[in-house]
């Protein structure tokens, strides 16, 4: 194992974290979430060495022409890369979209789609150049926005008040759109159904919007599991999977936290699950990464008491026992997964205190082929643009 020492961090997105689309063509770079949850870098990478492009290319103390709102200490990436390889930074806090020609690190444009309150935006999902989804994840709104990227205009909503499976609980359960994914010419969301202390949930589901009607035409439910997050598709986008924790603080969590595989060439789709059990404890409904129906990996979150630190864990849908890859340096410091589908190979951050660092592993063996060190602002989430 080789180690490279860098002067500034290297990161993952988040997508949240997730396998390289299909379709879409090879990436242009990767680019890295460095935060202490206060402020943010955003440095590049090359998306085949991991080697940093560009130091720096935005950080909350760039004030370039074109930005307004400043980064805050909460800025996550798409799930897929956008048209043209533009790279756009979603800033939870603000609720603000911020474009970037990742070529020159200028910012080209902003929109705030918070309509005047907080509406926790999750994702963007660009269906063409002059359209894509903005997953608003707050109770307030709870609903799937659409956008002009192009002109950064707001264009429309698409209210999913209606898709709550128990309106009547004894909370509030709203539904919350997570993470999504452009498959097939269709929009596939994970939508959570929370209440506003998230403290109680009902059981999860997947909703299909088609971009030509911008309407739910279909929903795929996963009645034994809740709260799930990231989105991955296999190349051939026949399948898709979403990875699910549960409800936090819930003494069931163990039992509704997993990982679905959803059969898209049956009718309707056949969800199956891999459940949390044997991995011994809830997973991470953010970390997700799959290669093949034989070859997926999640991460299981630590804990601080007792001291737990995180863990990447390998599994398939198959049926095999899932297996351990490696510890974290603590509870938390793992950030998003993606993967090199064609190259078998995937990339995680450690934001440890202490020699923060890139993981480059081989999928194929489970073995670690090179460690990225950084400095700087800890990685929290990777993505390719």
């Amino acid at each position: 194992m080789r180690s490279v020492s860098l002067c500034i961090l290297l990161a993952l997105v988040a997508g949240c974290g997730d396998t390289a689309p299909s379709g879409g063509g090879l990436p242009a770079g990767i680019a890295v979430i460095g935060s202490d949850y206060k402020s943010t870098s955003v440095p590049l990478a090359d998306p085949t060495t991991g080697v940093i492009t560009r130091d720096g290319c935005l950080t909350s103390g760039s004030m370039p022409p074109g930005l307004t709102a400043a980064l805050s200490g909460d800025v996550v990436l798409p799930s897929q890369p956008q048209p043209g390889h533009e790279l756009v930074l979603i800033d939870r806090t603000n609720a603000t979209l911020t474009w970037v020609d990742p070529r020159s690190c200028t910012v080209v444009r902003q929109l705030n789609v918070g309509e005047g309150t907080a509406t926790n935006p999750h994702d963007v999902v660009a269906v063409s150049a002059h359209k894509a989804y903005v997953t608003r994840y707050a109770p307030a709104t709870s609903d799937l926005l659409i956008i002009d990227p192009t002109a950064a205009t707001i264009t429309g909503h698409i209210d999913l008040a209606s898709y709550s499976s128990q309106p009547d609980a004894a909370k509030a359960i709203h539904p919350m759109p997570d993470r999504a994914l452009l498959v097939g010419g269709r929009v596939y969301l994970s939508l959570n159904e929370l209440s506003d202390d998230f403290m109680a949930g009902g059981p999860a589901r997947l909703l299909v919007v088609d971009p030509a009607s911008d309407k739910v035409v279909d929903t795929v439910d996963l009645p034994t599991l809740q709260n799930c997050g990231s989105l991955a598709a296999l190349e051939n986008a026949h399948a898709l999977a979403v990875t699910c924790s549960g409800v936090f603080g819930d003494s069931a969590q163990l039992e509704t936290s997993g990982v679905a595989w959803i059969d898209l060439t049956a009718a309707p789709p056949a969800p199956s699950v891999v459940p949390a059990a044997p991995f011994g404890a809830p997973l991470s409904n953010g970390h997700l990464a799959v290669l093949a129906d034989d070859l997926a990996f999640t991460v299981v979150p630590g804990s601080f008491m007792p001291a737990r630190p995180d863990a990447l864990w390998a599994f398939d849908f198959k049926g095999g026992a899932p297996r351990k890859v490696l510890d974290g340096s603590g509870a938390f410091t793992l950030s998003s997964l993606i993967a090199d589908v064609a190259a078998k190979k995937l990339f995680i951050g450690d934001a440890a205190d202490q020699g923060a660092r890139i993981l480059v592993i081989d999928a194929v063996t489970s073995t670690v082929e090179s460690t990225v060190e950084v400095t700087g602002l800890p990685p929290r989430a990777l993505a390719f643009y």
